[in-house]
């Protein structure tokens, strides 16, 4: 006997969208501490009707964004920095940033 090829929504949790209300004072909390402790979770649940669990996975889920958002940050810096010091191949031909310099792989031939 062959298992069904659709799919059912058996037990699917219906989600929804925040409100502005909710997040803004989620927003503010995050500003005043990122890293709120368990009382602090229990009492913004309960200040905006959330379970717990959802306040503590929202700033969960913001503190990766904020440190994705700061490594892409940092990282398009050091790609600039990089390009302006010359330090980018083309080709197969490198770039020195001082060209009376030799590049130490040519001295190896």
């Amino acid at each position: 006997m062959k298992a069904p090829t659709t799919t059912t929504k058996i037990n699917k949790v219906q989600r929804r969208s925040d409100t502005n209300v909710i997040l803004s004072i989620r927003s503010k909390k995050w500003n005043k501490c990122p890293l709120p402790n368990g009382k602090q979770g229990k009492e913004l649940s309960r200040e905006i009707g959330l379970e717990p669990l959802q306040v503590k996975f929202w700033f969960q889920n913001k503190r990766a964004q904020t440190k994705t958002q700061h490594e892409r940050h940092e990282n398009t810096l050091r790609r600039s920095e990089n390009e302006s010091l010359g330090q980018t191949t083309c080709g197969t031909k490198k770039l020195s940033i001082m060209p009376h310099v030799p590049i130490v792989e040519d001295l190896l031939l």
